[in-house]
């Protein structure tokens, strides 16, 4: 607005106590990023679907070991049943697992490594479609969505049945178990409907990512000829004759 003035305005800013934060660098490195994109996509959807591409790029090495880890211990699970029914005591059994996991090289907690980078980046995402709200509303439709910077259940619903669907998809390949893989839906049906106010640029975001994480679950167990559940594995029924 009073670009003459900018240095001067900036000066005097800086001096209000909690203006500049510790991510700033970070933050307006994103939005900078993500104005880049726009200008490249022409769209600020396209934008978020490309910059969900890159992230999943960049982060590669890491879910590529994360997927490897639980390829692992799907390998090991007779093992694994062998020593829950050898030590009935929890504090033996627990010891004898690590020893096992140790041993094999795998880390069963590192399926929670992923969701810990993941949060940060669809909170400083959730910033940039803040900063950038009045654009969004203004720049055109992306699809069926006028408007992504606009959240609640009527502008994304459809995100919500995406996401749920790829995540059952998602859980029956990577579970061994029907109590296992409904665990994992149950939180795949639960956890979309706690942000459902989010804008939905972020839904967009996550459906993205859980498709790419379903195509490429998908492709690494299929590889592997890694065998998951069944949709009438999971209801109890009988295997058609």
């Amino acid at each position: 607005a009073f670009p003459e003035d900018y240095d001067v305005l900036i000066k005097a800013l800086v001096k209000i106590p909690g203006f500049n934060k510790w991510y700033d660098p970070v933050f307006y490195g994103l939005v900078w990023f993500f104005w880049w994109l726009k200008d490249l996509t022409k769209n600020f959807g396209w934008a978020i679907v490309l910059f969900t591409l890159i992230v999943r790029l960049i982060l590669y090495p890491l879910y590529h070991a994360q997927t490897k880890s639980l390829i692992n211990m799907r390998k090991l699970q007779p093992q694994i049943e062998a020593i829950k029914k050898k030590y009935k005591d929890p504090t033996k059994q627990q010891e004898a697992l690590l020893k096992l996991y140790r041993e094999a090289g795998v880390n069963p907690a590192s399926g929670c490594l992923m969701l810990l980078i993941q949060l940060p980046i669809f909170m400083l995402l959730w910033s940039v479609i803040r900063y950038y709200v009045e654009e969004f509303a203004y720049s055109g439709n992306f699809l069926i969505w006028k408007d992504l910077s606009a959240g609640g259940f009527s502008n994304n619903w459809l995100f919500l049945i995406i996401t749920i669907v790829a995540s059952y998809y998602t859980t029956l390949l990577t579970s061994q178990d029907a109590r296992t893989a409904w665990q994992g839906i149950i939180m795949s049906v639960i956890f979309p409907f706690l942000f459902v106010g989010l804008p939905s640029g972020l839904f967009l975001y996550y459906a993205t990512n859980t498709l790419i994480q379903l195509a490429v679950t998908y492709y690494t167990y299929k590889r592997y000829k890694i065998k998951g559940l069944t949709t009438r594995e999971l209801l109890g029924l009988p295997k058609k004759a």
